[in-house]
């Protein structure tokens, strides 16, 4: 088919490139506003370098020289690799100074009792008409994180929302 050489060459519309470079600012804007400087690392300071491939361990190393503004060589074990600052993390403090500070509350557990047969259990599970107190059950008033149904993960306890704490089942 016949076409005029005319429209095969690409035009620019006039304000795209304004546009483009008004779109660039704004995204950057947006991640700026959760980024911040890393604080500099002195030469001779022992640092953790991460691990080239997910799932190893951090190598301990220790700065030799400052490449550029994010950039320095490290000394790990026998081997001098140069890295990005994002990558490196100053050695941990000693013990003593992690000691003194308060440790923070660990919630108690509570245990949970799993029946998957209540004839083979029955012989080990209390006396449901009582508490643990020998109160009547009756009188006392359900607890909404126990009267709901909850699943744990390795580190928390997985509440359902509130709003199902009137639903009977």
């Amino acid at each position: 088919m016949p076409t005029a050489s005319t429209l095969l060459h690409p035009q620019v519309v006039e304000g795209v490139e304004k546009k483009i470079e008004l779109k660039r600012q704004k995204a950057k804007s947006y991640y700026d506003q959760s980024t911040h400087p890393l604080p500099q690392l002195e030469i001779g300071q022992e640092v953790r370098v991460a691990p080239l491939k997910k799932g190893q361990s951090w190598q301990p190393g220790t700065l030799v020289e400052q490449s550029s503004n994010r950039s320095y060589l490290v000394k790990t074990g026998s081997d001098s690799i140069r890295q990005n600052r994002h990558f490196l993390k100053p050695k941990e403090q000693s013990v003593s100074n992690s000691a003194k500070k308060k440790p923070t509350e660990v919630a108690q557990e509570q245990p949970v009792a799993i029946v998957s047969d209540p004839k083979k259990n029955s012989a080990n599970l209390p006396d449901p008409a009582t508490s643990t107190f020998g109160a009547p059950v009756s009188d006392i008033p359900p607890d909404p994180v126990t009267a709901t149904q909850e699943k744990r993960t390795r580190t928390r306890v997985v509440k359902p929302p509130k709003r199902f704490n009137d639903f009977v089942s």
